[in-house]
Order: C-alpha cells, then sequence, then structure tokens
C-alpha cells in the first residue's frame, strides 16, 4: 500500500534533467576500476522524475541560437576555457549585447532544453 502510494504522480513533481556522460555505458572497463554508473540515477529518481539526456556538445552550443560558440582570449593571448561567447550575429543574445556565459551554467541551459525537447517531442532542440 505504501508503495503504491509513493508511485502516484504527485502535482508540481520536480523533473531534472541529467547528462548521460560518466554512466558507465558503453565502456570496455569493467569492475570496480569503472567510475560512474546508476547512483546519480538512483538519488534523483528518490525526489523526482529524471530524464537521461545526451550532453553532447552541450558546453560547445548557444542555447538561444544553436550556434557553435568561441572562447574568449585573455590579455596574454591564451584562451579563457571558463568563458563562451556567441558570435553569431543574428542571435538574440549577440543583438542585447549578453552573449558571454560560463561554461557550467552554460552546459546546465542546454542540458535543461535538450531535456524539455524529449518532453515536448522535439530531440533537437
Amino acid at each position: 500500500m505504501v508503495i503504491q502510494e509513493q508511485r502516484r504522480h504527485k502535482p508540481n513533481q520536480l523533473i531534472r534533467a541529467i547528462g548521460n556522460c560518466g554512466s558507465g555505458v558503453g565502456s570496455r572497463i569493467g569492475g570496480h576500476m569503472r567510475v560512474g554508473g546508476k547512483w546519480h540515477r538512483r538519488v534523483a529518481q528518490r525526489h523526482g522524475v529524471s530524464l537521461i539526456v545526451n550532453e553532447h556538445r552541450t558546453s560547445m552550443t548557444c542555447p538561444f541560437c544553436g550556434s557553435c560558440i568561441m572562447h574568449p582570449k585573455k590579455k596574454g593571448g591564451r584562451l579563457n576555457l571558463g568563458t563562451s561567447a556567441c558570435i553569431n550575429g543574428s542571435c538574440p543574445s549577440v543583438k542585447i549585447s549578453m552573449n558571454t556565459f560560463g561554461r557550467d551554467s552554460l552546459a546546465a541551459t542546454c542540458i535543461a532544453l535538450r531535456g524539455f525537447g524529449q518532453l515536448a517531442g522535439h530531440p533537437t532542440l
């Protein structure tokens, strides 16, 4: 009885989009040497619904226009890998001069958009 109550759909339930990288799928390394696994999915499923999202190129894609981004250079000429900037002239973020994103927040936003695309039936978002 308690298990059935826990499995019911709750209103306003949290939906998490989790990247599939590091889950150990398709790895040739076996046994205790393999890092990752199902622990992240299990923890997320305790608190709500979790979507497994392909996170390929999420840190290299602009969430507004979908084009490739570039890393700006520092004063010394080296690349700043913690920051990403969209250079597409027709992108809405470039038009309002807010085209610079942090690496982690950019990847999290793109993973969330792909999760929404899976729910809406558009896996290419």
